[in-house]
């Protein structure tokens, strides 16, 4: 089963982006490259969505969480949340 790069994900001025830590970002002493994630062709717009996708997976996950924690069953917001889960974790998750 493949996994998503964790978070933090960054972009830079040409719509690409990154994974990596602070450390990684700015180069210093012994810090491992980032991980390249996406291309977006100079799309800022796209970019910075992109970048956002493991913060916004974990804010669906708590979400389905707290429903279930107050007794929500199928309710159409909560079963969307699971289908964008779903989707970006693909059929084999």
């Amino acid at each position: 089963m493949n996994q998503h790069t964790p978070g933090p994900w960054k972009t830079t001025k040409d719509g690409r982006v990154f994974s990596g830590s602070a450390k990684e970002w700015n180069r210093t002493f012994n810090a491992e490259m980032p991980t390249f994630i996406a291309a977006c062709g100079g799309n800022d717009a796209n970019a910075r969505l992109i970048a956002q996708a493991p913060e916004m997976l974990a804010i669906l996950r708590n979400v389905i969480l707290t429903a279930e924690d107050h007794g929500v069953g199928h309710w159409p917001p909560v079963d969307d949340a699971r289908a964008i889960i779903r989707a970006a974790e693909g059929p084999n998750a």
